[in-house]
Formats: structure tokens, sequence, C-alpha cells
């Protein structure tokens, strides 16, 4: 069996070209323009069940990036798997924003909410390297691969695992010239409705209660008091909630709030500043 044969085999399984390139290159070494280059490559055996194995748990519906154990994040490599959300495109404008309105030698404090696999966090600090950066997440499993992520992108920040929504002696003295969260935000009766590779990621990074708003409202709850004077609170959000997500900044006298739209002309990022 020839590289082409292999490329062909993952189109027809995968319908996806672009999934299909990143698994050639992935496994065999051979990029999009490798591949018509060096079409009759012989494929040895034991590749060849590494691609198989790859293409059939990509087909019944895990993730590319669970199968590969790597996404990328603005060109950040992060360790991803079962247990921990993959950090989305969309999630880039949140970083961007604060690359075009803070300096490199920006010094304040930033928390990074519902951390996850660390993109956020570690991506900033990467961009922010005078900046104290703290990150938290609740669920173990994610937690290990914030952790790993750090280390292997060779950032310091605060980690923690814990709940959000409990105190931390950490905090007792600092407040936060940056809030930052991507949180769950689906709502609990649509989760059944999503693509089955979404349905692959943690439950509890998806599920944002009843109306896809409860982290929304308890943030602001629970953290406000920890917002410096001037300091800015940035939410990710889903689709079409930007309009409630507003209104509870404007209950907390929030008077200057932003909205990004993404790639896809949906609300996606919301900016309150005091």
């Amino acid at each position: 069996m020839n590289l082409f044969e292999v490329y062909k085999i993952a189109l027809d399984m995968l319908k996806n070209k672009t999934e299909a390139v990143i698994l050639i290159e992935e496994i065999f070494g051979f990029n999009r323009i490798d591949i018509s280059l060096n079409y009759n490559f012989e494929i040895n055996e034991n590749s060849k069940k590494v691609f198989f194995n790859y293409l059939n748990r990509i087909k019944y519906g895990e993730p590319i990036q669970y199968v590969l154990g790597k996404t990328f994040f603005l060109g950040l490599e992060l360790k991803v798997g079962p247990g921990v959300f993959i950090p989305r495109p969309e999630t880039e404008l949140l970083v961007e924003y604060i690359f075009k309105n803070f300096k490199e030698d920006f010094s304040g404090n930033i928390i990074d909410l519902c951390s996850g696999s660390g993109a956020i966090a570690i991506y900033l600090k990467k961009y922010l390297k005078n900046a104290k950066i703290w990150a938290i997440e609740k669920s173990p499993e994610a937690f290990d691969y914030l952790v790993a992520n750090t280390k292997t992108n060779n950032v310091k920040i605060k980690y923690i695992l814990g709940n959000i929504f409990e105190k931390f002696s950490e905090f007792n003295n600092n407040k936060f010239d940056i809030i930052i969260s991507n949180p769950p935000y689906i709502k609990t009766g649509d989760i059944e409705k999503l693509d089955k590779n979404v349905k692959f990621e943690p439950y509890i990074a998806l599920d944002g209660g009843k109306d896809g708003l409860e982290f929304y409202r308890n943030i602001l709850k629970f953290w406000l008091s920890k917002l410096k004077k001037n300091g800015i609170i940035i939410f990710e959000l889903g689709i079409g909630q930007h309009i409630e997500v507003k209104k509870m900044f404007n209950n907390y006298e929030f008077k200057n709030t932003t909205i990004l739209k993404d790639f896809s002309n949906i609300e996606r990022i919301i900016i309150a500043k005091q």
C-alpha cells in the first residue's frame, strides 16, 4: 500500500480533506505538497496499523485532537485528550483583544476562570511576561492537562485545582486587572443535540445550566469584588447570549461594554470595563 492509497482511504472515510491531510502528516510525516510528490511511497505495516486505528476512531466521532493527543491555539501546541475541552478558534479572539489593548510590559494581575487546557492563560503569559497570571480549573482530568501544558510551554503561572465559586486563600490580598472566562455555556437540554464529536468532550465543560447563562451570573456575583477599579471582565459567549449577558453587566452598573463577532459573524466575545 502506498501513500496515495492511504490518503484516498482517509478522504473517503472522513469526508474531510483537512483532517485527512493532518492524519497523513502526523503518522507518515508528509504534508499536503509531499503527498503529491511521494504518492508511490510504500507504507510499512506498523505505520499502516496506526493509520487504520486512528482513522476508525475519528470516523466514529472521536475528535482528531484527542486521537493525536494535541491541538494548536494561535500556533501554541497543547496536549489534549479525554477529560479536557478542546480550545476553539473563536477563543483566539479573546486573546487577540488583549494583544491589541495591552502592551507587552503590562505587569498587572490576570485570572482565567474555567481554564481547561490552559490555552488562554499560557498564551497570555507567553506575551505578557511581566503579568501575574492565575488559572483555576475544577476538573482533575482537565487540570492535569493544564499543568502539563504549562510545563511543556515553559511558562510560570499559578494554577489552582478547585471550584471557581469557592473561596481561595491565595486571593485574600489580590485583586485583578483582568478577569477572563470561557465558561460552559450550552443549555443543559441542548447537550444531547450536539454533534457526536463534541459529546466526546467532558460534560462539565459544556453544561451552562438550564438557560446556558448560569456561569456568567455566578462569576459576576462571586468575582466582581475581586476586580480592580477600572479593571475589565472578558467572557466568551454562546450563540445569542450577548443580549442577556450585556444586561447582567448593566445591572452591575458597567457603563462600557464591547462585543466582538467571530469569523461566522456571531457575537462571541463581550468585554466590560468599569
